[in-house]
């Protein structure tokens, strides 16, 4: 996985050049990578390689697309560095949060019912985090 993530890192911009995609449409690709990459950690089972070949790739697209968000949003240069700090506090936050969840869930719930639960509920976080974004952020 992590070969794949750091391939894909590194030449997330020749990726992005080569299929003409702004940074909306890269994040919307590679995030469907990455669901698709979680749900073959329940559903594809006879290749267990396939899943974390997809999250690699996803993860790996996805860190860079994160770093450019906050210029596709900001206005000026100061407004720039205030959001690419906020984003990058808020994801080391929750880097170090969920894996302290998922072990709680895990213990509770058992790993595919943990797994469901993370899955879920990070879509419906994300889903209220990006509506606020577009409220507040509108051009």
């Amino acid at each position: 996985m992590m070969l794949f993530q750091t391939g894909v890192s590194f030449g997330m911009n020749v990726i992005m050049r080569a299929l003409k995609l702004t940074t909306i449409k890269a994040a919307l690709a590679f995030s469907g990578l990455a669901i698709l990459g979680t749900l073959c950690l329940l559903l594809a089972k006879p290749l267990p390689w396939l899943a974390p070949l997809m999250i690699g790739i996803a993860t790996g697209g996805l860190f860079p697309i994160a770093l450019l968000q906050p210029l596709d949003f900001a206005h000026d240069r100061s407004e720039a560095t205030r959001l690419s700090g906020l984003t990058q506090t808020g994801g080391y936050l929750l880097g170090g949060i969920l894996p302290w969840i998922a072990g709680l869930l895990i213990d509770q719930l058992g790993v595919d019912t943990a797994l469901l639960t993370l899955l879920v509920g990070s879509a419906g976080l994300l889903t209220v985090v990006t509506v606020l974004i577009q409220r507040t952020y509108q051009k």
